[in-house]
C-alpha cells in the first residue's frame, strides 16, 4: 500500500510584486499531480531559529506524484520565483 507524502517547503520573498503570480501558476500544477494543500502559513512564529515569509505542507498520495508534480517542466518557472532569494529556499518530502 502507497504510503502519502508529504511536500514541505519553506522560503523568503525576495520580491513581493514577482511572487504574486506564484500561487496561480501552481495550484493547478498541484491539481495536475493530485496535491492538497494542508498549510499556507505567511506568519509563522519561530520556536527554533528563524521563521521564514512562507511554510507550505502539500500532501501527494504518492511519493511518485509528490516528485512529478516538483519535476514537472511546467512548474520551473514558478519554481524560479522561490530561488529568488536561494540561501532560504528549503524543499523536502517525507513519507509517512
Amino acid at each position: 500500500m502507497a504510503r502519502a507524502t508529504y511536500l514541505i517547503v519553506n522560503f523568503d520573498i525576495a520580491d513581493a510584486a514577482a511572487f504574486a503570480g506564484y500561487v496561480p501558476a501552481v495550484l493547478p500544477l498541484l491539481a495536475r499531480h493530485g496535491g492538497t494543500v494542508l498549510v499556507a502559513d505567511y506568519a509563522a512564529t519561530a520556536l527554533e531559529g528563524t521563521a521564514h515569509d512562507v511554510n507550505v505542507v502539500i500532501e501527494f498520495a504518492r511519493e511518485q506524484d509528490a516528485l512529478a508534480f516538483y519535476h514537472d517542466a511546467d512548474y520551473a518557472p514558478a519554481k524560479a520565483l522561490r530561488h529568488t532569494r536561494p540561501a532560504t529556499a528549503r524543499c523536502c518530502w517525507r513519507k509517512a
